[in-house]
């Protein structure tokens, strides 16, 4: 039996024989030995890369980003830089696209922040990223603790990148 379907077969069979969707998305994708996210992914974007966003194709969500960012900070009338949690970061492209479109002086007004839980991607993130001041965290929890629970929230691939629970409406 391959490791794969020991894993599997283990892991149901300690469970009762059916594990909640959000367990099993999380094991699918972040599972140390066999996640996607934790153990087979390779890169975001390009040629070689596992898959593309529109974050590795082009530098207009970045830029699209940016300015959002920006007008929160103007409309709200905020002189402290502001906070921003990104949400999942792929390998850092979009991350890179909204900080350089600060320019060097404007980006004194962000601090920016990234949640992801791959070890892979944080690597890729942290190389793309060395230049500039970014705080990586484990979760968003931990995030908003460290802006004092006051930031911009975004992610690019939120829905297909995180255990997300099955919830189903039953009108009685």
């Amino acid at each position: 039996m391959p490791d794969l379907r020991r894993f599997l077969h283990e892991t149901f069979e300690k469970a009762g024989g059916a594990v909640p969707f959000d367990q099993f998305m999380a094991m699918a994708l972040y599972d140390p030995n066999f996640g996607y996210y934790a153990a087979g992914i390779e890169d975001v974007g390009g040629m070689r890369g596992d898959f593309a966003t529109s974050a590795t194709l082009t530098k207009g969500l970045g830029r699209a980003i940016a300015k959002w960012i920006q007008e929160e900070r103007d409309h709200h009338d905020w002189e402290a830089p502001v906070s921003v949690i990104e949400v999942g970061a792929g390998n850092g492209a979009l991350a890179l696209e909204v900080l350089r479109s600060f320019g060097w002086w404007k980006r004194r007004q962000i601090r920016y922040h990234i949640v992801d839980v791959s070890a892979p991607l944080r690597e890729k993130q942290q190389a793309a990223l060395k230049s500039f001041p970014v705080d990586w965290h484990a979760n968003v929890s931990e995030a908003l603790e460290a802006t004092g629970g006051k930031a911009l929230i975004f992610s690019n691939e939120l829905v297909d990148a995180f255990p997300a629970k099955w919830l189903r409406w039953l009108e009685i």
